[in-house]
């Protein structure tokens, strides 16, 4: 397997992983920061904090994770066809590659970066395997599968809470936390605005540990492996490697993308409203019409839309430098992790609490920017980001050389 070359590269997949890398950095910058993701939703807000947290559900949220999932699923299967294409070997070195990128992860995480879905990531692309040889139709249908066990685990508790009660109108939805799991998440608190880096490496690496041994942290996020197994299907289809399907593909699906998936999340906008809901009820249905329906749905739609205008020129334009941020999305993946966490804890800002939706937005704003010039910078100079670098590395075995990118006309 070896490395795709700049001719043989997918400009389109190279702008959606720029575009899915800035959509998560702009989720997690607000509403997933730390200290925010359930204190920004029972808390009030005031009116700046609280637009951008409505702007972010109805637009972010959910929908570049499912970008990148797919992707994942997109990227499993171009280096499966170009190895048969090639006939070269792929399952050893697809196993140490996924070997690789779990020891990235691990110690992103250790080292206070929220790179958990990684992990998932790494887990999900053996599973993978079993679905190399699935025809499209089958591969559809264990996508669906995968959502449907993913809500099925988040919500049983629920629904079941729902059939039995005598008042399903006020139903828990959030369940009655016992003391030990407070203290936990009061432990939390206490790490994550006070630790230092060492308490901080080793309050994550304890919890990594934990996740990793919980099957229904897995099944919680089976979603993400539907995800994939869309990108495999889409790509059985022939959509990338025939322009005329993908854009077919793309402008039948678009009507049913976006009005499934904007319908889902304004419906979990309007039932799930920034303090406590009168009704757990109306909050269940939200969060049921948000996933799987809203945000992933409305995400696909992203592509689709990406997929289309990505043909007229003045606004491949613009997309482009998205491009970039692509090309190396592992290291600009990681290096927003690390914007968070320096926003975050004591080695940083020591802004855990403090900071609102609103200057997290402004701070994307700032930062994304530089991004782009900085990825411009270096792939103009280098074949491979410096994260896809130790990635490749660990992968063969061997160091491997940045080389310098072939210049136009070279």
């Amino acid at each position: 397997m070896e490395p795709t070359a700049a001719r043989e590269r997918i400009v389109l997949l190279d702008v959606l992983r720029g575009f899915a890398v800035f959509g998560m950095f702009t989720a997690t910058m607000t509403a997933g920061l730390p200290w925010g993701r359930a204190f920004f939703r029972e808390q009030p807000l005031d009116i700046a904090d609280n637009t951008v947290m409505i702007l972010i559900d109805l637009l972010t949220n959910g929908k570049f994770v499912t970008i990148f999932s797919f992707l994942f699923g997109v990227g499993f299967f171009l280096q499966l066809e170009r190895a048969r294409g090639r006939g070269v070997p792929f399952l050893a070195t697809y196993l140490r590659r996924l070997v690789a990128l779990f020891s990235i992860a691990t110690l992103a995480i250790v080292a206070g970066l929220d790179a958990h879905i990684l992990i998932m990531y790494s887990a999900y692309g053996l599973v993978l395997l079993l679905f190399s040889r699935r025809s499209a139709r089958f591969l559809l249908v264990a996508a669906i599968v995968c959502v449907v066990i993913e809500v099925v685990t988040l919500r049983i508790e629920a629904v079941s809470d729902l059939i039995s009660t005598e008042q399903p109108e006020r139903i828990e939805l959030v369940d009655d936390r016992s003391i030990p799991e407070a203290l936990a998440e009061n432990e939390r608190d206490r790490v994550y605005r006070e630790g230092s880096f060492k308490e901080i490496a080793s309050y994550h690496a304890s919890s990594l540990l934990e996740d990793m041994l919980s099957w229904k942290a897995y099944l919680g996020d089976a979603a993400l492996l539907g995800l994939m197994l869309l990108g495999c299907y889409v790509c059985r289809r022939g959509a990338l490697q025939d322009s005329a399907v993908r854009l077919k593909m793309a402008r039948s699906a678009l009507p049913w993308l976006l009005s499934i998936g904007v319908a889902g999340v304004v419906i979990f906008v309007g039932l799930h409203p920034r303090t406590n809901a009168d009704s757990e009820l109306l909050k269940l249905i939200g969060e049921l019409a948000f996933w799987p329906f809203g945000a992933p749905v409305l995400g696909l739609g992203y592509v689709a839309i990406i997929t289309l205008v990505m043909e007229k020129d003045a606004c491949r334009r613009v997309l482009l430098p998205f491009a970039a941020v692509g090309r190396l999305a592992l290291t600009n993946y990681l290096f927003q992790a690390f914007v968070v966490a320096a926003f975050t804890y004591q080695w940083g800002l020591g802004l855990y609490g403090e900071m609102g939706p609103f200057w997290g937005l402004m701070a994307v704003f700032a930062i994304f920017p530089l991004m782009i010039i900085a990825s411009s910078w270096w792939i103009a100079r280098f074949q491979f980001g410096p994260i896809e670098w130790l990635w490749r590395t660990l992968t063969y075995g061997q160091i491997q050389s940045f080389r310098w990118a072939p210049k136009p006309g070279a």
